[in-house]
């Protein structure tokens, strides 16, 4: 995860980021951002407005988590970090390491 360049550089669409937890449910969660404001998504057959200084952040297992579909747009400020490569991957389904995507970039 990546402090620097998330403080310098705006939020962009498309990358991973570690947020503060708007609901309930663990203190941080990691999300794909789907779209920073000021924007306007269409998901799920539902229009989502964004306004400026927000972000819509998105699952990417999306049946597997809390996103912005259940509680908004959150607020840039709660972005804390973007992730820029995979240390760690594991396939639950497999039960197994996923060695191929340890050490990609993000």
């Amino acid at each position: 995860a990546d402090r620097f360049v998330h403080r310098l550089f705006p939020p962009r669409a498309g990358a991973v980021v570690v947020a503060d937890n708007p609901g309930s449910g663990p203190r941080r969660l990691v999300k794909r951002l789907a779209a920073v404001g000021p924007a306007c998504l269409a998901l799920d057959g539902r229009s989502w407005e964004i306004p400026p200084g927000e972000s819509f952040l998105l699952s990417d297992n999306r049946s597997r988590g809390p996103d912005s579909r259940a509680f908004g747009p959150v607020p840039d400020s709660a972005l804390r970090l973007r992730l820029r490569l995979v240390v760690w991957s594991w396939d639950r389904e497999r039960e197994r390491v996923r060695w191929e995507r340890i050490g990609k970039r993000i």
